[in-house]
């Protein structure tokens, strides 16, 4: 892995490379001053991730509704309960123990069985034995396509064999990403990139790696002081591009098997998925609106009653692009939206934002 450091951006990764650091430094101005939506956030967030990295396992129409009931204390998970709810449960608890304890937590063999067996703590013993949870792999786990017509399997992902070789290569990895994180010479975000697709071709564990690829991603921007990545979840963006996700895996995978490392496809995919739920809050009072929640039209007269604390139909209409009409329409709809209330009638109405 210790290649990366000679790594030379194109034209594309070098500027997911740059919004991704811009948001950065943006977010850390917005979170400083919005603690309140960022505790109203967190559980939702976790919620959309484990959410998002079920689907992108089985698919399905499982919605944020249904995981709604992993925030209650007394949840447990009942004898007849799916696949898909147990996987996402486990998901969701063990991001948790990532979030509350990050300041405890290193990445090292310890720290990543731990969250294996996390993950994998509901799996049924006849999908995977006990003795398979929280410890590497015991038996080769090649990703292969098999040939319908011929019955010949082509191996895709060609993962490191079991025993020593994948202990060694473990080893080596983490002590790789230590080293390259202390030297300073090579971009956080890049480390993590690599860590994720030698990870990910090592294929250290018999199953549920990809899940585990997943929660390591946040656990490891934590680490890295990226805060944003337990309020946004990047499984989404992960599940939004998973058509993109193996080919970038299977072109980067290739050039590592053959000792030509081309982390390009990889650089590209995992910062795209990254970028895909970047949104900055915008401030409301004591509260935030995310940008999506008003539209665009809506967000600029909420801001401008806001600055200017009443403001006239005629006034507004001189610093928006609408007609009258729609103006007054887009009015109504904030009124009745409960974001700003009528002062007085007829021609001299005005609008205000509206009390809690």
């Amino acid at each position: 892995m210790r290649e990366i450091a000679n790594i030379y951006f194109n034209k594309v990764v070098f500027n997911l490379f740059g919004k991704l650091e811009r948001f950065q430094g943006e977010w850390e101005k917005v979170a400083a001053t919005n603690p309140t939506w960022l505790i109203k956030r967190k559980d939702e967030a976790l919620l959309e991730s484990a959410l998002s990295s079920v689907r992108i396992n089985n698919g399905g129409d499982l919605t944020f509704d249904d995981f709604k009931p992993f925030l209650h204390k007394d949840f447990t998970l009942e004898e007849g309960s799916s696949k898909e709810i147990r996987e996402g449960y486990a998901y969701f608890k063990t991001l948790q123990y990532v979030v509350e304890n990050i300041n405890d937590l290193e990445l090292d063999r310890e720290t990543v069985c731990t969250f294996h067996y996390m993950l994998t703590e509901y799996v049924p013993e006849d999908i995977l034995p006990q003795n398979q949870k929280g410890v590497y792999k015991n038996s080769n786990n090649d990703i292969v396509k098999l040939n319908r017509e011929t019955g010949e399997k082509v191996i895709l992902i060609k993962a490191t064999e079991p025993g020593i070789e994948t202990e060694e290569a473990m080893a080596r990895l983490i002590e790789d990403f230590r080293e390259l994180e202390r030297s300073g010479e090579v971009a956080y975000l890049v480390i993590v990139s690599a860590f994720l697709i030698n990870f990910l071709s090592i294929l250290p564990f018999k199953a549920s790696n990809g899940e585990l690829s997943r929660l390591i991603t946040t656990f490891l921007l934590l680490k890295g002081n990226y805060k944003w990545a337990q309020y946004l979840s990047h499984e989404k963006g992960i599940e939004k591009l998973k058509d993109k996700f193996f080919i970038a895996l299977r072109k980067t995978h290739l050039t590592l098997v053959n000792n030509e490392p081309n982390y390009l496809p990889w650089l590209e995919f995992i910062f795209r998925a990254l970028s895909e739920e970047l949104q900055i809050p915008e401030l409301v009072d004591d509260d935030v609106v995310l940008i999506g929640k008003m539209n665009r039209n809506e967000l600029k007269v909420y801001k401008m009653v806001k600055r200017y604390s009443v403001c006239s139909t005629s006034f507004i209409l001189n610093k928006v692009s609408m007609t009258r009409d729609g103006l007054k329409t887009l009015l109504s709809r904030m009124v009745v939206g409960g974001y700003l209330e009528r002062v007085g009638r007829g021609r001299s109405t005005k609008y205000k934002i509206a009390s809690t």
